[in-house]
């Protein structure tokens, strides 16, 4: 993904990002992936933005047990490389961390998504 999309995709989380860019993160790399709100991309190794996903728990390591449960669905562990990741601010509400996981996945129109959440009502 090119950086200029990746501040992209930060610009569309404003201002509950925590970073200005959405970081790069192996799938399978034994690392934790701590956030209790984020908006994540899978991509294959290809470089196609195979699923646009979000997580919004009370947990720290929210981002972690998500991944964890997508991965464990062999199909995806198979064709996910990494992940690039919008870390939202932990007390960003649920319903806008999904307008930014329908905004972000409009953006990219993933392989895998079979519906995406609502988009953010034109002002």
């Amino acid at each position: 993904m090119i950086p200029a999309l990746r501040l992209a995709l930060a610009d569309v989380a404003a201002p509950w990002c925590m970073r200005r860019y959405a970081i790069k993160l192996q799938i399978n790399c034994g690392c934790r992936l701590g956030a209790a709100a984020a908006v994540y991309i899978a991509m294959t190794a290809d470089g196609a933005v195979d699923y646009v996903g979000s997580t919004a728990r009370e947990s720290a390591t929210a981002l972690h047990d998500r991944i964890r449960e997508h991965v464990s669905d062999r199909r995806r562990s198979d064709r996910w490389l990494h992940l690039f990741v919008l870390e939202l601010r932990p007390d960003t509400p649920r319903a806008e961390v999904r307008l930014i996981e329908g905004e972000v996945g409009r953006l990219l129109a993933p392989l895998s998504n079979r519906r995406l959440p609502r988009p953010r009502p034109a002002a």
